[in-house]
């Protein structure tokens, strides 16, 4: 009897476990923040497509979910990076550095120094670091001025901000405000 109990219940256990892995994933993609970049694949996620007004439009509409639930999957990031950890220490294939972003249409972007996360607005200055960087453009411009030096500050852009069309499907939706953006409005108050 005792061991009938045993085992109901190590099987009840089974169960349960066996259901929660099964719907860990779908549960962590549904409860998470969906992201709009992909770090392990360097390129862009597929968005939530918005709801079709015509017949006609559907069959656009269910790929369009079919790519967004294919990129949102729960987990997705850990597995891809995991897949290649394993190709590189048991098969010896190593992917390529990603400093280097892959397009839309043949395109590559440069993605060393946070420049994607900038672009969708991950990697803020915040207030403080703004007024240390206008502080010292007015002390370098305030020396240059009483040496009869003239002084031009430059921000020269990116390619992600010049043709941001071709980072990735919908990007100017879902960019966030770059460094550049936070200096032009803290300049603005002053």
């Amino acid at each position: 009897m005792n061991r009938s109990y045993i085992k109901k219940y190590s099987n009840l256990i089974l169960i349960v476990f066996f259901i929660s892995l099964i719907f860990s994933s779908p549960i962590i993609m549904l409860v998470t923040k969906q992201e709009k970049w992909s770090e392990a694949e360097q390129r862009g996620l597929a968005i939530l497509p918005l709801l079709p007004k015509n017949i006609t439009q559907f069959v656009v509409f269910f790929g369009s979910v079919s790519d967004y639930l294919d990129d949102h999957f729960g987990f997705r990031e850990f597995y891809i990076r995991r897949y290649r950890r394993e190709l590189a220490k048991r098969f010896d294939q190593v992917s390529s550095h990603a400093t280097v972003a892959k397009g839309l249409d043949g395109w590559y972007f440069f993605n060393n120094f946070g420049m994607l996360d900038d672009f969708f607005g991950y990697a803020p200055l915040g207030g403080n670091t703004l007024k240390k960087w206008w502080a010292l453009q007015e002390a370098k411009h305030s020396w240059l001025q009483d040496n009869n030096i003239q002084y031009l500050s430059i921000i020269a852009p990116n390619k992600q901000s010049i043709y941001p069309e071709y980072l990735m499907k919908n990007s100017m939706s879902i960019k966030g405000k770059t460094r550049f953006e936070e200096v032009l409005n803290f300049r603005a108050w002053f």
